[in-house]
């Protein structure tokens, strides 16, 4: 039987019980619910009500108390209203009482009849008091109406008792149930930690005594002793352990015989390896020297190109430049002449605001004139806006006349620019073919000198790959000794 197997039954068995343990914990607890449920439905269902009962009955004596002592036909219908509504709620009770009540229904019955039969002596009381007499229905109600009342109080106390004992059954069948239950429930704990430490105790010995032994095994081999012989009979999951050690060890024999085999062999190759790499070392570095001379005289030819180059690029920027503040001044002189005919004709709007302020003006001093009643302060006020109008518009006149000379001058300056623009652009684009055409010649002798430096790359690669290729021949054969040193380690039979 297997391990998985034998630890499967176990954790079943333990299982098991704990189903069952848990399972009669469930009844007993059920047990315990539905004692709790019977002793809250019946005994103190019943208490309750009887409780009820008996408040309901004090406080129908009481109305029927404020009946014989009412003043007014009001005062005693509504005293006689209170007593039937409590009657109501009597009867409701007595409903309970039958339906909860564990013991003799024709107790309850006998109750019933004696509470029925205090009805008539209520209804004579309220009949006498409605008649005035007062007196009498006094004389009932203290009297016969409380005696009455009293002997249902004593009769309910019955009921109490009863329900008080019938809870205390239900209370001990409880106390019962519990300690019963915890027998039980003790007593499956222990048998489970029983059988549980039990099951441990065997199958931990029949497991490690197995690993020990693997262990021993495993000791031998991490000594390098690979002459063990395993064979073993069991079926489980140490067993198929044990059989896989026993096919590890015989590869390890067969990887061992031919990794001594093999290092033997690198260890010859690798001298050959390390003569050959020595020879082509010495080649490399002769065709090295003759690549890095060439390589020189080309890198002398490309700076001269570069040069040739930079000054053309730098030539070519300062015509485009050039082209290009040239086509921005146009274009700002264009805006310059646009804003002087816009200022020209501000200039007549201000003319023409000056002639209207004079005209406003010399009608001021003719009115002044006219009125009787003007003052010589008007008329000089006349006078001063005339001469004021008079300054702005030959002011205004002059502005027009430098305006327009200006418009002139840039017009001139323009025409200038647009004969300049085709030489500049001609000349740009003559420098950008000579940039061209350096840069192509640039891109050649750079194309050269990259194959030359790949060549002289390479050259010193294979210079690199040869002297790598000594050390690596020299690291082989110190690494095949070393090999040889390391498999010596493992200890294993000849005829292997």
């Amino acid at each position: 039987m297997n391990i998985g197997t034998r630890l499967g039954l176990s954790y079943g068995l333990i299982t098991c019980v704990l189903v069952g343990l848990s399972g009669y914990t469930v009844q007993s607890m059920n047990r315990l619910s539905l004692l709790t449920n019977q002793l809250y439905d019946h005994p103190f269902t019943v208490s309750t009500t009887v409780l009820k009962l008996e408040s309901t009955i004090v406080k129908m004596h009481r109305s029927m108390k404020d009946v014989a002592l009412a003043n007014s036909e009001a005062e005693i219908d509504a005293a006689a209203d209170q007593v039937d509504q409590l009657e109501v709620e009597v009867l409701d009770e007595f409903t309970i009482l039958f339906d909860r009540f564990l013991g003799d229904a024709s107790e309850i019955e006998a109750l019933q009849r004696n509470f029925v039969g205090w009805k008539p002596i209520r209804d004579r009381v309220i009949q006498l008091r409605k008649a005035g007499q007062i007196a009498e229905a006094a004389a009932i109600t203290k009297g016969e109406g409380a005696i009455y009342v009293n002997e249902l109080l004593d009769d309910t106390q019955a009921f109490t008792d009863f329900a008080n004992n019938k809870a205390q059954e239900f209370v001990e069948d409880a106390e019962r149930q519990r300690l019963q239950s915890l027998r039980w429930t003790v007593g499956l704990v222990l048998m489970v930690v029983v059988v549980a430490a039990t099951l441990a105790v065997v199958t931990t010995r029949s497991i490690t005594r197995s690993l020990r032994e693997a262990i021993a095994l495993n000791d031998r081999l991490a000594s390098g002793d690979l002459n063990v012989s395993i064979g073993t009979n069991r079926q489980d999951e140490i067993g198929q352990l044990l059989t896989s050690m026993d096919r590890m060890v015989r590869q390890l024999q067969g990887i061992v015989s031919r990794v001594k085999r093999s290092s033997e062999a690198v260890f010859a190759r690798s001298q050959g390896m390390s003569a050959s790499a020595t020879q082509m070392s010495s080649g490399a570095a002769e065709q090295a020297a003759a690549t890095q001379q060439a390589s020189k005289s080309i890198e002398h030819m490309i700076e001269t190109i570069q040069a040739n180059t930079n000054h053309a690029e730098e030539t070519q920027a300062i015509a485009s430049q050039a082209a290009t503040d040239a086509e921005t001044t146009r274009h700002a002189i264009l805006a310059v002449i646009e804003v002087m005919h816009t200022i020209i004709q501000k200039i007549s709007v201000v003319e023409e605001i000056a002639l209207q302020t004079n005209m406003l003006a010399l009608n001021a001093s003719i009115e002044a004139a006219r009125s009787q009643d003007g003052t010589n302060g008007f008329k000089v006020v006349a006078l001063e806006i005339r001469k004021l109008a008079e300054r702005t518009r030959n002011a205004a006149a002059d502005i027009n006349q430098l305006a327009g000379s200006s418009v002139s001058s840039v017009s001139q300056a323009e025409t200038m620019l647009n004969q300049l623009m085709p030489s500049i652009q001609n000349t740009a684009t003559f420098v950008q073919k000579i940039s061209n055409g350096s840069r192509e010649q640039l891109q050649g002798s750079t194309q050269i000198n990259q194959a030359i430096g790949q060549l002289d790359l390479v050259t010193q690669q294979n210079s690199e790959v040869a002297s790598l290729l000594f050390s690596t021949a020299q690291d082989l054969a110190e690494q095949a000794t070393e090999l040889q040193a390391a498999i010596a380690f493992f200890q294993i039979q000849s005829a292997r």
